[in-house]
């Protein structure tokens, strides 16, 4: 840890933007690779943020109370989904509704493309009364990226 603090330091002395840039990269990684309990906004202790290759583990690990919830367009979802999800679309008007009628006791997976859409639904599933949500890193673009294994329907 030293060390990271020294080369910041050395950073923070070439200029502000490098440093706010190293100090971010630093502050993502080590939550990602951690799978430190976050949300989008760091606060959550409801949402265990994932890495891919955690994700994957707990998703073959067949685990039994895990809800595996892909809220894309039904358009997104038939593309590549992973294997076991259910669709249902953050946009669609009738999410909350929708999500609210799920057992609030179960565990979900919960997954857009990249992030942002899910950030919204955490938002919501955390103000219904849902306290275990698992989210991966990057969403279904970092599942992707790590060569993980999809779903596609044709």
């Amino acid at each position: 840890m030293a060390s990271h603090l020294l080369r910041i330091r050395q950073i923070l002395k070439e200029g502000l933007l490098p440093g706010i840039a190293v100090l971010t990269l630093l502050l993502l990684c080590s939550s990602y690779s951690q799978g430190q309990r976050l949300s989008g906004n760091g606060r959550n202790p409801a949402v265990t943020l994932l890495t891919p290759g955690q994700a994957c583990e707990l998703l073959n690990g067949g685990a039994r109370d895990l809800v595996i919830l892909d809220i894309r367009t039904p358009g997104e979802f038939v593309t590549g989904h992973l294997k076991g999800a259910i669709n249902i679309d953050y946009r669609s008007g009738t999410f909350a509704r929708e999500i609210d009628k799920l057992d609030k006791s179960r565990t979900y997976f919960v997954y857009c493309r990249t992030g942002r859409r899910t950030a919204g639904a955490i938002d919501i599933m955390t103000g219904l009364g849902f306290r275990r949500i698992v989210q991966v890193a990057g969403d279904i673009e970092g599942w992707k990226a790590a060569g993980l294994p999809l779903v596609t329907k044709r």
